[in-house]
């Protein structure tokens, strides 16, 4: 009889070790499917205040350059546009436009994704004062 009373308890203890073990499965199953789903999902950075800085040091080197002050005076894209692909990630495209005080520069292709702009004013040369502004758009490739 004592026999079969621990025949009884051992199964018993199998059975609780076995639903101990179920449970311990079940939760590491849940806790990795959800570690690999965050996991999966890439936090969107913040990336406005570097492509404002980095836009912002391009339109001071361009404000600051003879030359190329000259180019948007006049209004000559070529050379504007050469020297920032020069300057800007190659991971960004950018386009720009430049246009008298009073007028809004806003006629930027339509773009489906993010797009930063910033501006700046480039007000004369030494022989006239014909100030223009020059906006500068950027965007990430795809």
């Amino acid at each position: 009889m004592t026999n079969d009373i621990r025949t009884k308890q051992t199964k018993i203890d199998r059975k609780a070790w076995i639903r101990i073990l179920e449970a311990f499965l079940g939760i590491l199953l849940i806790s990795s499917v959800l570690f690999f789903v965050l996991a999966k999902q890439t936090p969107q950075t913040d990336l406005s205040q570097s492509v404002y800085e980095t836009q912002r040091q391009i339109l001071n080197i361009i404000s600051n350059n003879q030359s190329l002050r000259y180019a948007v005076l006049d209004e000559n894209y070529v050379v504007i546009n050469n020297s920032i692909q020069r300057m800007i990630p190659g991971t960004w495209d950018f386009y720009t436009k430049i246009c008298d005080l009073n007028n809004i520069c806003s006629d930027l292709p339509y773009q489906n994704k993010n797009v930063y702009s910033t501006e700046v004013v480039i007000s004369s040369s030494l022989t006239s004062y014909n100030p223009k502004k020059i906006v500068f758009f950027v965007w990430m490739k795809e």
